[in-house]
């Protein structure tokens, strides 16, 4: 394989368009089921990243995401990436190991 044919996960963030309005996320709201389409994904990514590079992001830069799993944060985390900048994921802050409630005295969720 040639470097120019190999890719990686920013190419694909950039080929997104190409499939169009079709479903590209789909997750639980509750009780109600919500989708994000291909274009919009692409469209709210590059958005993050422009704000991103706004704020003064530069590449290398960390960027801890914290949020539900979801289309936003896969938004914030195609966008981090496209902004040059190198993602974290953050726990929930009152979760503790394992997505169980942390326990009081560990001191998780405090800022260090």
């Amino acid at each position: 394989m040639t470097p120019s044919a190999r890719r990686n996960l920013l190419s694909y963030i950039e080929d997104l368009p190409r499939f169009g309005p079709r479903e590209a996320c789909l997750w639980k709201d509750g009780a109600r089921w919500r989708a994000r389409t291909y274009d919009e994904l692409h469209r709210r990514s590059l958005a993050c990243s422009d704000a991103l590079g706004g704020a003064g992001l530069k590449p290398g830069d960390p960027v801890l995401i914290q949020g539900p799993d979801g289309a936003d944060w896969i938004e914030a985390l195609f966008g981090t990436l496209r902004a040059g900048g190198v993602a974290g994921r953050s726990a929930r802050p009152d979760r503790g190991q394992g997505g169980r409630p942390a326990p009081r005295r560990s001191g998780a969720g405090r800022a260090a």
